[in-house]
């Protein structure tokens, strides 16, 4: 199985690795079976029409990836929704941070609308 976990690009001008996507990445990678790989546009500043093709080139499964509540941050992860929407592979996605953590019930409803149009 071919997970892929995105640190999305937040226009910092200094980039910290979030360790908890280094936690999770640890354990799994001690788990036989599952392929890791990590995309992060905070550093590298791709647009988000490359995840879509790295995921169609890369048969991931799925899709991880973390947000804050900030509006800003918001809008981001609505266009990595879309370019992950775009994809042929159609990933599971699993949605972790701030906000969806505390408003799980609005992300679900706004992921779901974004994902099923």
């Amino acid at each position: 199985m071919n997970i892929l976990f995105i640190i999305p690009d937040y226009d910092h001008y200094v980039s910290h690795f979030p360790s908890p996507i280094s936690y999770l990445v640890s354990y799994i990678k001690g788990t036989k079976g599952y392929n890791i790989s990590i995309l992060n546009q905070d550093v590298y500043h791709f647009p988000e029409s490359y995840i879509t093709t790295y995921i169609d080139d890369n048969y991931i499964d799925i899709v991880a990836l973390s947000n804050i509540s900030g509006y800003f941050q918001y809008q981001k992860l609505t266009q990595i929704f879309h370019s992950i929407r775009e994809s042929s592979k159609k990933p599971l996605i699993i949605l972790g941070g701030h906000g969806p953590s505390a408003a799980p019930a609005f992300y679900i409803k706004k992921a779901l609308g974004m994902l099923e149009k």
